[in-house]
Formats: structure tokens, sequence, C-alpha cells
């Protein structure tokens, strides 16, 4: 079990990595302040609205 989830595991860390060296790129270039909602924001879930 430890050797398929190593498996799974790197490639997703690089991921994440690079999504942050993306965003931290887009920041320098556009010397802008880092946003968590900006920069994640396509992993926002819209929340219901209560009546």
């Amino acid at each position: 079990m430890g050797r398929d989830r190593d498996l799974a595991y790197n490639p997703a860390l690089r991921q994440v990595g690079n999504r942050l060296v993306g965003i931290l790129h887009g920041c320098l270039k556009t010397r802008t302040r880092y946003d968590e909602a900006t920069a994640w924001s396509h992993h926002a879930h819209p929340q219901p609205v209560s009546a």
C-alpha cells in the first residue's frame, strides 16, 4: 500500500509546487500581492444562499 501511495503522492506534490511557482511568477510579473482568493479561485465552491 505504501508504494502505491508514493506513486500518486509525488506527482501531486510536484503539481502543487508548480502551481505555487506559477502564482509567484504572476505576482512578480504584475507586481501585485499574493491573494489566496484569486490564486485558488478555480477551486472555490459557491456557498448556498440561505433564505
